[in-house]
C-alpha cells in the first residue's frame, strides 16, 4: 500500500552518517539562516534526502518509530509504544506536520504579541509576521496485511469501538457517524490513545483513521516495524504560515521551489462554532455531565 511520510527538514540530520553530518555542520557555519533555505544549497539538500533513502533508510525508519514513541502523538502517549504516522496523500501528510509546527509555536508568538501590545517597553526584535519552515515528504510503502489493520476511517467501525470503551452514552445513535468523528478525532488525543491500547491488546498492528485536520482524508498509524520501505520519490516544500492573533483563520501557503502549489486556511482554536458539547446520558441517578471537544480543520483557499 502506498502512503506518505512528512518530517521537518532539519530532523534529517539524525539519520545521516558521520561524514554527512560533518558536511551539514559546515554548511550551517557559513550562514546565520538555516542553510537549506538558500537557493545555492538546494542540490545539497536533495543529496542528503537521497542518502537517507538509499543508505540510511533503516536508521531513518528506526529513528522515526523511536521519536514518535518518545514524543507521543494522537494514538500513543509520550514515552509509550513505538509508532509511525503516515497519510494516504502527500498534501495531508505535510498539512498534518504543518499543524503541529504551527501549534507548538503559536502560544509563544501570541504571548509575545500581547506583551508588545500591553507593555511600554521597546523590544529589540519584532515579532515575525510569517512562520517559515521546510518539510520533506517521502513516498512510503507499507506491507501490512489488511487483516492486521483496524479501519477506524469507517465510521460504523469507529462507533462500535467507542461503544466497547463505554463512550456510547456521549453519542447520539441517530447521528453516530458524525458524532463518533467529532468525539474522538479532536484536539484531545486521550480517546484515540484508549482506542489504540484496545487495538494493540487484540494484536492489531495499525489503525487507519480519518484526518482530524482535513475532511475526507485518511491517515495510517503503524505500531510494528518491519513493514515499511521508503522512496524513491520525495519532495522538499516550503510552508509559510501567517498566524492571526484576532481569532481569524491562519493562512498557510505551500511552495515547491518558487512556485506556490496550494493555500489553506486553518480554523482558530477559540472559535465558538468549533466546540462540540457531548452530553452524558444520565443513568441510575448519575447527574448530567458533558465533554467538550474541539476540531481545528484546514480549508482549501
Amino acid at each position: 500500500m502506498k502512503f506518505f511520510r512528512c518530517i521537518k527538514f532539519e530532523n534529517l540530520i539524525h539519520s545521516l552518517d558521520r561524514k554527512d553530518s560533518k558536511k551539514w555542520t559546515q554548511l550551517g557555519a557559513k550562514t546565520e539562516d538555516p542553510w537549506w533555505t538558500l537557493k545555492e544549497n538546494y542540490e545539497y539538500a536533495k543529496s542528503f534526502v537521497s542518502k537517507v533513502i538509499t543508505k540510511q533508510q533503516s536508521a531513518f525508519i528506526e529513528g522515526s518509530f523511536n521519536y514518535s514513541a518518545y514524543q507521543g502523538a494522537r494514538f500513543n502517549p509520550p514515552k509509550s509504544c513505538r509508532s509511525l504516522y503516515l497519510s494516504e496523500d502527500p498534501e495531508t501528510s505535510l498539512l498534518e506536520v504543518s499543524y503541529h509546527v504551527f501549534s507548538k509555536n503559536f502560544k509563544t508568538l501570541k504571548s509575545f504579541n500581547q506583551a508588545q501590545q500591553n507593555s511600554k517597553l521597546t523590544f529589540k526584535r519584532s515579532l515575525p509576521e510569517v512562520l517559515d519552515f521546510y518539510l520533506v515528504v517521502f513516498h512510503v510503502e507499507c506491507n501490512l496485511a489488511k487483516a492486521n489493520i483496524a479501519d477506524m476511517s469507517n465510521r460504523e467501525n469507529l462507533y462500535n469501538c467507542l461503544v466497547e470503551l463505554g463512550y456510547d452514552r456521549y453519542i447520539d445513535k441517530n447521528k453516530r457517524h458524525k458524532d463518533s468523528i467529532n468525539f474522538s478525532m479532536s484536539n484531545d488525543y486521550s480517546i484515540c490513545q484508549q482506542l489504540a491500547a484496545c487495538s494493540l491488546a487484540k494484536g492489531i498492528k495499525g489503525i487507519r483513521y480519518e484526518s482530524a485536520r482535513l475532511s475526507e482524508r485518511r491517515n495510517l498509524v503503524v505500531f510494528k516495524d518491519g513493514h515499511i520501505t521508503i522512496g524513491p520519490e520525495f519532495a522538499i516544500v516550503n510552508v509559510q504560515c501567517k498566524p492571526s492573533f484576532e481569532d481569524r483563520r491562519h493562512e498557510f501557503k505551500i511552495y515547491q521551489g518558487e512556485k506556490q502549489i496550494s493555500r489553506y486556511l486553518l480554523d482558530p482554536i477559540h472559535k465558538r462554532s468549533l466546540r462540540v458539547v457531548h452530553r452524558f446520558q444520565p443513568i441510575d441517578g448519575v447527574k448530567d455531565d458533558k465533554r467538550e471537544t474541539i476540531q481545528q480543520k484546514f480549508h482549501a483557499a
